[in-house]
């Protein structure tokens, strides 16, 4: 049998129990609705990360758990404090000792065994970059304001490495560590300890239900590429069980197995090609005035296309020439290689950058509520997020489904299209357009 003929057998074998576990798992959805989460509606952003582990640490808000969610992180933290006291925890707090008033995340202040204890959160939940001593002002401001503290320590939760030294100096860094000033320790594994230690200790249904939730906007949750069933999850395994009892068996069901999953990037980058092929199309007719020139990436890991736009009749701008925009849509791994974006942590946005536009400014233009972030101050460069159907990962079985599915690039060209009608009343109204 040749390897078209292997292939056809191996799906004519799984696709039939595929589907139907497919359409059963559909029939489900209405029920069970395992995708919703509350927290979606909102934007990942640090703020509202931090906002929702400083009311859950505070003992006497109306979640009703007392030091429940307080001692189960400071476990998770590797920290054992016995009769704890007087906690008190602080959302955004400034750094009022210092004339920048840089503000951390979230602050907490209890007293145990009569000794008062200063925990600083610096939380990374979204890849959020570092800023320009950062961390250095933050020691320098604890060591003024609480110099008599038993206990007086940054936690720095992002990877489990040290910040950039663009942050603090390397051997600051070091030095702090070693006195105990400083710790960094990997958010995802601090917020797993965390979440599951309450998870386990909790009464509340209503409590354990919206820590899944917030688990699952914090992306703790590890979803499948591809989600099978039981039946053809049994299947496959038969199938590699099979191989390993007869080593010397060609196993063609085996060999066609891994065939289709070494295609999976492949099938994924052919249909986000084709997605964005008709976006172009639809952009051509509903856009006459711009030029638009693709300009997708694959390579070294990158997963994002990205479209540069600029209109054909352009506007006279100071200094600096014509602003240009790049619409990029992509994966959140390569979209953080891409540029050094604190904005989503969602797998997958669509998101416009603008460059090179001096004198424009996007403070009061109408961006329909998004949030306008300054890339580059020096050159003038910000991006607005867009919205992007409800998909969350691209490289999902949803998500390919969603690629595949022709309103996906709809969505995508309406979203587009919105920004630029608004972009472009406000760039008139900025600047007088080139005549002829």
């Amino acid at each position: 049998m040749n390897d078209t003929g292997i292939l056809d057998a191996f799906l004519a074998c799984i696709g039939p129990l595929a589907l139907e576990d497919y359409v059963a798992r559909q029939r489900h959805m209405a029920d069970e609705a395992p995708d919703f989460h509350a927290l979606s509606f909102f934007h990942s952003r640090e703020t509202i990360v931090s906002g929702i582990i400083g009311y859950l640490l505070q003992p006497t808000a109306q979640h009703g758990q007392g030091q429940l969610f307080f001692k189960a992180f400071l476990a998770a933290l590797g920290l054992k404090c016995e009769n704890t006291r007087s906690v008190t925890v602080q959302v955004e707090p400034p750094c009022y000792t210092l004339p920048s008033r840089r503000r951390m995340d979230v602050l907490i202040r209890f007293v145990t065994n009569g000794a008062e204890n200063i925990l600083a959160i610096e939380s990374k939940s979204h890849f959020a970059g570092d800023q320009n001593d950062q961390v250095h002002d933050y020691l320098a401001h604890l060591g003024s304001a609480y110099p008599y503290a038993s206990l007086c320590r940054i936690y720095y939760l992002k990877n489990g490495k040290a910040p950039d030294v663009k942050s603090i100096r390397a051997a600051e860094w070091e030095s702090a560590v070693s006195d105990g000033r400083c710790k960094a320790c990997s958010f995802h594994a601090v917020m797993s300890r965390w979440l599951d230690s309450c998870r386990k200790q909790l009464t509340s249904s209503k409590i354990r239900i919206f820590l899944d939730d917030f688990g699952a906007f914090l992306g703790l949750k590890e979803e499948n590429a591809m989600a099978i069933g039981n039946e053809v999850r049994e299947r496959v395994f038969e199938i590699v069980k099979s191989k390993r009892s007869n080593p010397e068996d060609a196993a063609p069901d085996f060999e066609a197995m891994l065939a289709v999953y070494a295609l999976h990037d492949d099938i994924w980058r052919k249909a986000f090609e084709g997605c964005m092929d008709k976006v172009q199309s639809l952009l051509h007719t509903q856009l006459p005035m711009w030029n638009i020139k693709p300009e997708p990436e694959f390579e070294k890991g990158q997963s994002y296309f990205q479209m540069k736009l600029w209109k054909k009749a352009d506007w006279t701008v100071a200094g600096d020439g014509t602003p240009n925009l790049s619409v990029v849509l992509a994966t959140e791994d390569s979209a953080q290689a891409k540029v050094q974006a604190e904005l989503y942590r969602r797998p997958t946005y669509l998101v416009v950058y603008v460059s090179r536009a001096q004198g424009f400014s996007p403070k009061g233009a109408d961006f329909n509520g998004r949030d306008v972030m300054r890339i580059d101050n020096g050159r003038s460069q910000f991006a607005v997020p867009l919205r992007l159907g409800e998909v969350e990962d691209l490289r999902s079985e949803s998500g390919v489904r969603y690629l595949l599915d022709s309103q996906s690039s709809m969505d995508i060209a309406t979203e587009v299209v919105g920004f630029i009608s608004r972009f472009e009343a406000t760039m008139d109204a900025c600047f007088r357009p080139k005549s002829g």
